[in-house]
C-alpha cells in the first residue's frame, strides 16, 4: 500500500498544479532579469519601464531570482521556467525526507500524506513563478538547520545562516520573514535555556545558534543597495499608507484566510489552504498536548513557533507557505521527542484514508473544475495579450500606450523598450502616485465626458487592455473618437481617430472575427471573449457561445450553467438593440 500511494503521491501534486496562464507576474521578472544579464549588473532603475511618475528607488531586490528565472527561460523557454518552479518544490520534499533519515524514521504513509497535504495547502501561493518560489525553498533549508542541529547535535550546521541570508536577500524579499524565524527561535531557546533548562536544547546548541542568528544581520547589508533594502522592507512591516492598505485590500494575496473556514465549496483553493491550515495547527497542539502527557517534554520555542507562523499564515494569505514547513519538521520533531512506536501504529490506518480522500478530492476537482488543463506551461500563451502587443509593434503605433495593472508586467517584457508602460502589477514604484490613483478612480467615472479629460491629461492614443477590463474598454469607445482595431483572446487594442491615417489598409481590416478562436479550450479565457464579444454585437456571442459548448469537456461542473447564462445575455442584448 506504501508504494501505491508513493505511485499515487507525484500524480496528485502534479494534476494538482496546473499551468497558471493568469501569471503575469512572470514576465516583469523576465525583464527584469534580461536587465540584469544583458548589461551584467545587479542595479537596476524600477522607472526605467514606465512613462508615468514611478520611483526609481524602489527597494526591490531580486536581481538574483529574476536573474534565474531569465537564464532557465533562456535555456528551455517556457518548459525551463516550469522545471525551475519543481526543482523548488521538489527541494522541499528532499529536506524533508533527509531530516527524516537524520531521525532513522522510514518513510511511511502519515509522510505520504502529509506531503500531499502540505502540496495542496501552498498551491495557493506556490502555482506562481516568481522569486517566490526560491523563497520557499530557502525557508525549508533555513527551517532544516535548526531542526537537523536540534535532533543530530550537530549545531555547527547553524553557522550555514549567514551564507543563506546572504543568497536570500540578493533573491527576494521573504528573507524577512526567514529572519524573523530565526531570531524568534534564538529568543525562545535563549527563554528556554534560562528558564526551562531541563526543556532546553543545551547551552552548546544557543551558542552555536546565536552566533549564527547574529552573524546573519550584518550579511543583509551586501546587497545592490546596502543597508536601505531590508531597512525598507522592515519599516514597512510596520507603517503603512492609505494606498498601501488600499492595495492590500484589492490584491487576493494579502487577504485572511480565517473568512474561508466555513463549508462552502471544498474544491475552493482558498478553502482548501485554510482547513488544510486548521487541520496542522490542530494535530501539532494534540500531539504536543501528548507529548506532555505522555512523556512531560514541552518544547517551548517549537510552541511558540508554530503559533506565530499559523497566525500569520492565517491571517495573510501570502504566508502560507510558511507554516506548513515548520508543522512538518515541528510533528517528526515530536514523534522523534516521544519515540513511541504504538502511536505511528494507530496514525496508520487513518494516514492512508486521509490520503486516499484527499487524493480523490484532487482528482476530481481537476476531472470537473479545472479550467486549464495543461501542465508544465503548455497552452500558457492562452493568457497572453501576445497578440495585440504584436499588433502594436508591426504596425509602429504612437506612444506612449495606456494599459492596464494586470498586463503591463507582460508588456514590459513584450514591448519594452520600444515603449513603456502606464501601469503594472509590481505596484510598488506607483505608489502614491497620481496615475496610480487614477487608473484606481477609473471605475468611478466612465462617463464619456472623462474620457476627454483622462486622456488629454495623459497625452495617449494608444491602449492595450485586458478583455476583463470591459469597462474601461467600452468606457473609452463611449468617445466616437475612439474605436477598436485589433484583440486576440486576452487584449484589446484601441486607438484615436488620429491614429487612423498611419494604419495601411491590411491593418484597419485585420480579421477580428470570432471564428479565430475556434481552437480555444480553456473556459474562462472564452467567457471573458464572449462578455465582450456579446456587448459588441450578439450575433458575435452566439458565435462564441457555440465554440464555448463545442470546446469545453462536458466533464466541465457548471457548463450547462454558463450557457444557459451566456443565453440569457444574448437575448438580453437583442432586446436592448430592439428596444434602442
Amino acid at each position: 500500500m506504501l508504494l501505491f500511494c508513493l505511485l499515487v503521491l507525484p500524480l496528485a501534486v502534479i494534476s494538482f498544479y496546473p499551468t497558471n496562464a493568469g501569471d503575469y507576474d512572470i514576465w516583469f521578472h523576465l525583464a527584469y532579469g534580461r536587465h540584469y544579464v544583458e548589461n551584467l549588473t545587479f542595479k537596476i532603475d524600477h522607472s526605467q519601464f514606465s512613462w508615468t511618475n514611478a520611483n526609481p528607488d524602489w527597494q526591490y531586490g531580486t536581481w538574483l531570482g529574476s536573474t534565474f528565472l531569465y537564464l532557465a527561460y533562456l535555456l528551455a523557454g517556457i518548459p525551463g521556467l516550469y522545471a525551475l518552479q519543481w526543482l523548488c518544490l521538489g527541494g522541499i520534499i528532499v529536506f524533508f525526507c533527509i531530516y527524516l533519515r537524520v531521525i532513522r524514521e522510514p518513510l511511511n504513509l502519515t509522510h505520504i500524506f502529509s506531503f500531499l497535504l502540505i502540496a495542496t495547502t501552498i498551491k495557493l501561493v506556490a502555482l506562481f513563478v516568481k522569486p517566490e518560489m526560491f523563497s520557499t525553498l530557502l525557508f525549508t533549508i533555513a527551517a532544516f538547520f535548526y531542526f537537523y542541529a536540534k535532533t543530530s547535535d550537530k549545531s555547527r550546521v547553524l553557522l550555514l545562516y549567514p551564507l543563506l541570508f546572504l543568497l536570500w536577500v540578493n533573491t527576494h524579499g521573504a528573507f524577512i520573514i526567514g529572519l524573523f524565524m530565526v531570531s524568534l527561535l534564538l529568543g525562545m531557546e535563549t527563554i528556554s535555556f534560562l528558564l526551562l533548562p531541563r526543556q532546553s536544547s543545551g547551552k552548546r546548541h544557543l551558542q552555536f545558534l546565536a552566533v549564527g542568528v547574529v552573524l546573519s544581520y550584518p550579511v543583509l547589508l551586501i546587497n545592490p543597495s546596502g543597508v536601505e533594502y531590508p531597512w525598507a522592507i522592515f519599516m514597512s512591516l510596520f507603517h503603512t499608507s492609505p494606498e498601501l492598505e488600499h492595495h492590500y485590500e484589492i490584491v487576493h494575496a494579502y487577504k485572511n484566510l480565517w473568512q474561508y473556514l466555513d463549508l462552502g465549496t471544498m474544491l475552493s483553493t482558498w478553502r482548501l489552504s485554510a482547513w488544510g491550515m486548521a487541520f496542522m495547527g490542530f494535530t501539532f497542539a494534540a500531539l504536543s498536548f501528548y507529548a506532555w502527557v505522555a512523556r512531560r517534554t514541552l518544547d517551548f520555542s517549537i510552541i511558540v513557533l508554530n503559533l506565530a507562523f499559523f497566525a500569520l499564515g492565517m491571517k495573510m494569505a501570502r504566508a502560507v507557505l510558511f507554516f506548513p514547513i515548520i508543522w512538518f519538521f515541528s510533528v517528526q520533531y515530536l514523534f522523534w521527542k516521544i519515540d513511541s512506536i504504538e502511536i505511528k501504529k494507530r496514525l496508520a490506518v487513518p494516514s492512508l484514508v486521509l490520503f486516499l480522500s484527499l487524493a480523490v478530492w484532487v482528482f476530481y476537482g481537476t476531472l470537473f473544475y479545472l479550467d486549464n488543463r495543461s501542465w508544465f506551461g503548455a497552452n500558457l500563451e492562452e493568457g497572453l495579450p501576445s497578440g495585440a502587443s504584436q499588433f502594436v509593434l508591426n504596425n509602429d503605433l504612437p506612444g506612449p500606450i495606456f494599459n492596464d495593472y494586470l498586463i503591463g508586467g507582460y508588456l514590459m517584457w513584450s514591448i519594452y523598450p520600444k515603449y513603456k508602460v502606464f501601469s503594472d502589477s509590481r505596484w510598488g514604484p506607483y505608489a502614491g502616485a497620481e496615475s496610480q490613483r487614477d487608473f484606481d478612480n477609473i471605475g468611478k467615472w466612465l462617463k464619456i465626458e472623462k474620457v476627454k479629460e483622462f486622456t488629454a491629461k495623459y497625452n495617449f492614443k494608444v491602449a492595450i487592455l485586458h478583455m476583463t477590463y470591459k469597462q474601461i474598454i467600452f468606457w473609452l469607445l463611449s468617445d466616437p473618437e475612439w474605436r477598436m482595431v485589433y484583440f486576440d483572446a486576452v487584449g484589446v487594442v484601441l486607438i484615436h481617430e488620429s491614429v487612423v491615417p498611419n494604419l495601411s489598409p491590411e491593418a484597419l481590416n485585420t480579421d477580428v472575427s470570432p471564428s479565430r478562436f475556434a481552437n480555444l479550450h480553456n473556459p474562462n479565457v472564452i467567457i471573458n471573449l464572449f462578455n465582450f464579444y456579446v456587448n459588441v454585437h450578439p450575433d458575435f456571442g452566439v458565435q462564441m457561445r457555440n465554440i464555448y459548448e463545442k470546446n469545453v469537456t462536458n466533464w466541465f461542473k457548471g457548463k450547462q450553467t454558463q450557457l444557459k447564462r451566456m443565453d440569457q445575455a444574448i437575448q438580453q442584448k437583442r432586446q436592448s438593440l430592439a428596444g434602442s
